[in-house]
């Protein structure tokens, strides 16, 4: 099993979780609502841009996304919301110093979001540093709960960089934490199981 790619629509699926509920922006009767979804980016233009940036991953175009957060990004350098965004989009296009640094710098703006957490930690696992992955994740993992979906994103990435770092004992008990996802999410549920089934296999 190829663990990158899996990591990368894990960037994926969070991406969409996130813009899920903001609805057709192209529809007027809907500006309210998406503005109000988007509240965290407070200059208007960055937000127009970000809106932009979500239609177009809405419609699977990764790099029109990628020009949207750029100009997002330079109305509004600091935003976490911003930065977790453009570096997932980033890392979804194989632009992956990018993306780790744009990560790194959400963690310092504020080391309490956990979504930067699961970015950062997949980021450089990606890049094999699975000590400084493990590490990162495990700090999320702290600043969450079992109510969240992000507790068991948490919870994927620890079993696939636990089993890269050759802990099995933790891989095991990380997936088996994933696998008690409910949230209906079938691509993650889908990947769960490929990585369960790589670490049964292989973990004797």
């Amino acid at each position: 099993m190829n663990f990158k790619i899996s990591a990368k629509l894990l960037f994926l699926i969070l991406i969409l979780f996130f813009f899920s509920c903001g609805g057709d922006s192209e529809d007027p009767n809907n500006r309210n609502i998406i503005d109000n979804d988007y509240f965290a980016v407070k200059d208007e233009n960055a937000r127009k841009f970000f809106i932009q940036s979500a239609n177009a991953l809405r419609n699977d175009d990764p790099r029109r996304a990628l020009k949207f957060l750029l100009q997002a990004n330079k109305m509004e350098p600091n935003n976490v919301m911003i930065l977790n965004t453009l570096g997932s989009v980033q890392s979804s296009l194989g632009q992956d110093k990018n993306a780790c640094r744009n990560f790194e710098k959400a963690l310092t703006v504020n080391d309490l979001d956990v979504t930067t957490h699961i970015n950062y930690g997949t980021c450089l696992g990606q890049n094999g540093k699975y000590k400084q992955a493990l590490e990162i994740l495990q700090q999320g993992l702290s600043k969450t709960n079992k109510r969240r979906f992000e507790y068991y994103v948490l919870c994927f990435n620890l079993a696939v960089y636990n089993y890269k770092n050759g802990d099995c004992k933790q891989a095991r008990n990380f997936v088996e934490q994933a696998k008690e996802c409910t949230y209906p999410n079938e691509q993650f549920k889908t990947e769960v199981e490929k990585i369960f089934e790589v670490i049964d296999q292989n973990c004797l």
